[in-house]
């Protein structure tokens, strides 16, 4: 072989390398699955708190919520201003639980779903309401956020 055909083939060989690279390790979906679900508890554990600081801390800063008879609410101070409606009163109590977790082969976004209740005590009796829901978590800098959260009640919609 020709010094020229050598220096070639090793020029070409050496871009190859430099191009391929390693490739990622692989995503372990189970392990980022956990990820999502721990997050989850400890969001749970907040609202229960009626820690609106540490609640909004499990919201992506462009996160969109969406609830059932209001316009899409977009963003951090937006999400809040809602949830300074409603969270801190006494009177109210608000559960949720995942029914499944979803993880994308790439390992950045997920969706879960799963179902709520919510209840507010009035002096004529408790106020009940439950239904599902789905929250879109996108990974930013390793840390699950919720991207895009929306709730939808199970009550029989109004006739038209």
């Amino acid at each position: 072989m020709s010094f020229l055909k050598r220096s070639t083939t090793m020029i070409l060989l050496g871009l190859l390398a430099a191009c391929g690279g390693t490739a990622p390790p692989p995503i372990d979906l189970a392990a980022e699955e956990d990820a999502i679900r721990e997050r989850t508890r400890q969001w749970k554990e907040a609202v229960a708190a009626k820690d609106l600081d540490e609640v909004m801390s499990y919201y992506a800063s462009d996160a969109v919520q969406m609830v059932a008879g209001m316009a899409p609410m977009v963003g951090h101070q937006a999400i809040r201003d809602w949830l300074d409606t409603w969270l801190l009163d006494p009177a109210i109590d608000n559960h949720f639980a995942a029914d499944a977790v979803e993880i994308a082969s790439s390992g950045d976004l997920a969706y879960e779903r799963g179902s709520w209740t919510f209840t507010k005590e009035s002096p004529e009796g408790p106020e009940e309401d439950f239904g599902k829901y789905v929250c879109i978590w996108k990974k930013v800098d390793g840390t699950w956020y919720a991207a895009l959260d929306i709730s939808q009640s199970d009550a029989a919609p109004l006739e038209p």
